[in-house]
């Protein structure tokens, strides 16, 4: 047999990546051919594994408390705990849910789904961020338009905002164009702080 014969038959020099991939090429089978399409009705898919507990459901549906699903990391825990109110949650444990006993993971003391853990707050709680933030957006919204800011009031200034029809030559009251000189005339106060006007939410 020639040299380059046996060259031919000799396997290629692979990378370590390339050679685990090529073992999987090789050892890969036909299995496929006998799996039907019933035997993929997996109807455990059909359930949210993260569905709260009948038990839990019921206090949300009686508006006492309210509750989530977190990260069971200890520095997730912290940063939740740590926040100011309404922000803040709670752990759900043996001590401030007795009743749920026997949901209770024996070790950790946690209601566990997978790599989450229950934690809670009180429903006023609740209630009171989310009206903070629907505060928060219509604000947001409100600012992105001069529609929005129309009757607005600041440093004795008031907005006027609207739309003019394009078809209408009428200069509309307090309209400013290009050309026009615009006069800016300082409060006197130059050194304000701005810290307080960032809102952490």
């Amino acid at each position: 047999m020639t040299n380059k014969r046996k060259q031919a038959n000799k396997e290629p020099a692979l990378t370590p990546d390339e050679m685990a991939i090529f073992q999987r090429v090789k050892g890969e089978t036909d299995d496929w051919k006998t799996i039907t399409e019933d035997s993929v009705d997996d109807y455990s898919l059909m359930q949210d594994p993260f569905r709260l507990p009948e038990e839990v459901k019921n206090f949300e549906l009686k508006k006492e408390f309210k509750f989530r699903w977190v990260e069971r990391k200890a520095g997730r825990l912290d940063e939740l705990r740590s926040k100011q109110v309404p922000n803040r949650w709670w752990i759900v444990n043996l001590e401030t849910f007795p009743t749920f006993e026997d949901l209770f993971d024996p070790v950790m003391g946690t209601i566990n789904r997978e790599d989450q853990m229950l934690v809670f707050k009180p429903w006023w709680m609740h209630v009171k961020r989310m009206e903070m933030l629907d505060d928060l957006n219509a604000a947001q919204e409100r600012s992105g338009t001069l529609e929005g800011k129309d009757g607005e009031t600041r440093d004795g200034a008031s907005f006027i905002a609207g739309k003019r029809n394009p078809d209408d030559p009428h200069t509309m009251r307090g309209e400013i164009k290009a050309g026009d000189k615009v006069e800016y005339q300082e409060t006197g106060n130059e050194s304000q702080d701005f810290g307080d006007l960032i809102d952490d939410v």
